[in-house]
Parts: C-alpha cells; sequence; structure tokens
C-alpha cells in the first residue's frame, strides 16, 4: 500500500496548506441527503466570499511538489520517474471543485441558512476591512463547532486526495511495473485488480 501511504502523505500536506486557509466546519460525510436549496445557494456564497476556491487554486503547484519530495523521501527505491509521472497527473486530475464541494457541505450540515446570512455579511465586512459583528449566539455556535468542522472538512480532503492518489499510483504501477520493484516488501505496491 505504498501509493496509499505517498498520497496520505500528499493530502497531508494539501491539508495542511488549505487548513490554514479554511474557516471552521463538519465532515461531508455526515451531510442531511436533503439540503435546503436557500441553504445550499448561501453555504456556495460564503465559501466564495472566503477566497476558498482561490486559494486552493494558488496552492495546487505546491501541493502536488510536496508530495512530489514526500514520495521520494518515503519510497527513495522508486526511480524519480515514478514520482513525476504521479505528480503531473496528480495536478492535471486534481479538481479544486471536489474540495470546495467538501467544505459547501460542511456548512450545510453545521449552519442553518440563518446562521449563513449572518456568516456572509460578517466575512463581507471582513473583505472590506472591516470589524464583523457576528451575534454572540454565532459566535458561540461557530467557537463550539469549529474543531469538529475543520475535521469534518480535512477527512473529506484527504478521503478524495487518497482515492485519487491510489488511483494514479495503480495505473503508473500497471503501466511500469519496474518502477516499482522495492527491496523491502512494506514498499511495494499492490497489484492492480
Amino acid at each position: 500500500m505504498a501509493v496509499l501511504r505517498a498520497s496520505i502523505c500528499f493530502l497531508f500536506f494539501f491539508l495542511s496548506a488549505a487548513a490554514q486557509q479554511a474557516s471552521p466546519a463538519r465532515p461531508a460525510e455526515d451531510a442531511p441527503a436533503v439540503v435546503e436549496t436557500e441553504a445550499h445557494e448561501n453555504a456556495v456564497k460564503l465559501i466564495e466570499l472566503m477566497g476558498i476556491r482561490q486559494k486552493l487554486n494558488a496552492n495546487i503547484d505546491k501541493i502536488v511538489q510536496q508530495g512530489m519530495e514526500k514520495m521520494t523521501q518515503q519510497f527513495p527505491n522508486f526511480p524519480p520517474a515514478f514520482s513525476e509521472e504521479w505528480g503531473k497527473r496528480m495536478k492535471a486530475r486534481l479538481k479544486v471543485e471536489d474540495f470546495v464541494d467538501v467544505v459547501v457541505k460542511v456548512y450545510e450540515k453545521h449552519y442553518t441558512n440563518d446562521d449563513l446570512v449572518e456568516l456572509i455579511k460578517a466575512q463581507k465586512e471582513v473583505n472590506e476591512s472591516k470589524t464583523p459583528a457576528i451575534s454572540p449566539r454565532l459566535q458561540d455556535k461557530v467557537s463550539k463547532e469549529s474543531t469538529l468542522a475543520m475535521s469534518e472538512i480535512m477527512g473529506g480532503f484527504t478521503q478524495l486526495g487518497a482515492l485519487l492518489g491510489g488511483e494514479v499510483g495503480k495505473e503508473i504501477a500497471a503501466e511500469h511495473p519496474d518502477w516499482v520493484k522495492a527491496e523491502s516488501p512494506a514498499q511495494t505496491l499492490p497489484a492492480k485488480q
């Protein structure tokens, strides 16, 4: 499962960069099946005002490069061509929109439409370099929800990246089995099924 471990390492870097720039929320997999349309639209609007998409886009090259470097450190027996090809394919396939959707779902799960409207107003104030006015009720809610919400966002990011990284690694291993021959059984990739 070397590729999976490498993918998780890649995502660690991705999450570190994204987590420092995203606001709190909860795991997407626990989101309700039906979300109020207005709440969904407001969650999307809030995420856009926060600049999450732009921040993720701005970090893609750095994130992929860090993932490649970590993979090279963890699997020194793999030739540089493996991590270069992995990085090229990851960059081509990473869809920032998938990561944005994780954040939106978390906000939909943890905040009511009224909460989202208030957060939008506060974010606009922040964007205008004003001190945001947030009700004590919402301040308390955000304070209580932030750790769990961020954990859910990071979990969703990790899941997306691990699945894609593993898929890419398996493809490369199938195309170039000589690249993944390792001295240690712990560093071998699973055969493509």
